[in-house]
């Protein structure tokens, strides 16, 4: 079998065709692309949007070189036993792959973390006024078909060594006493509030004290019978969450046409 294709073709369609419809969509949105821009400047290390309109440029672009004029073509001679081994080798490692996410994804356990602009960090913002810290907050679903049951879930400073107990929250969930569950297919909320150091606020701290003592910081879920969920929040994951949390608040102050 004789397989004839032009690289620089083939490249341009690997960029063009997975961002065109994310970048459709940015192009019409006009908060998200000056969003993007302030991303740019202010976190350079934060993969912006711009990206996905760069990628599509340069794909079309590339495209469009390959179909006009004589390109570089390459050709490959296949025989059928190559072809098989070929056919073969890609079902392994496509097999590989789908049993290597199905025990990654059940590792993570029943229950589905959802992270937001506010979530691990509950923040808010006013008029002028620099960023919030209210507390934490945890966004988690059961997508298992049993009731989960818990006993504690607790937010740990590791470098204050201070502990939060999170209260549970939410239309799937039981309350018994000291015991917690969690209905099947629901979701749920877990929330502390961290106490004001700044009068007249009730709770709260301002986002560069939050920086001091939160930094780095530790979330932990014990389940009923005996397991732990754990998740560690290092000094990046902390600057990256109250960045988008900054963002989400000054888009909503922002005065609508």
């Amino acid at each position: 079998m004789r397989i004839s294709f032009r690289p620089g073709l083939l490249l341009g369609a690997g960029l063009t065709i997975p961002w065109a419809w994310k970048a459709v969509i940015w192009v019409l949105d006009w908060k998200s692309r000056f969003d993007a821009g302030v991303s740019i400047m202010n976190a350079p290390l934060t993969l912006s949007d711009w990206l996905y309109l760069i990628g599509l440029i340069v794909g079309v672009v590339l495209i469009a070189a390959n179909l006009r004029g004589r390109r570089k073509v390459l050709v490959i001679e296949l025989a059928p036993l190559s072809i098989a081994i070929s056919v073969t080798a890609i079902s392994f490692v496509a097999i590989a792959a789908v049993w290597g996410y199905y025990f990654y994804d059940e590792a993570q356990g029943p229950i589905v973390w959802r992270w937001t602009p506010n979530s691990p960090i509950a923040t808010s913002m006013g008029t002028g006024e620099p960023l919030w810290v209210d507390g934490f907050q945890f966004f988690g679903k059961n997508r298992a078909d049993y009731l989960i049951k818990f006993n504690d879930a607790f937010v740990k400073s590791e470098i204050t060594g201070e502990v939060f107990h999170l209260n549970l929250g939410g239309q799937g969930v039981q309350i018994s006493g000291d015991e917690k569950s969690i209905r099947p297919n629901s979701t749920f909320i877990l929330v502390t509030l961290l106490p004001s150091t700044t009068p007249p606020r009730s709770n709260g701290i301002f986002a560069a004290a939050f920086r001091e003592k939160f930094k780095i910081f530790t979330f932990v879920f014990k389940y009923a019978d005996g397991q732990e969920y754990t998740r560690r929040f290092n000094e990046s994951d902390v600057d990256k969450n109250l960045y988008r949390a900054e963002q989400a608040n000054l888009d909503a102050l922002r005065p609508r046409n």
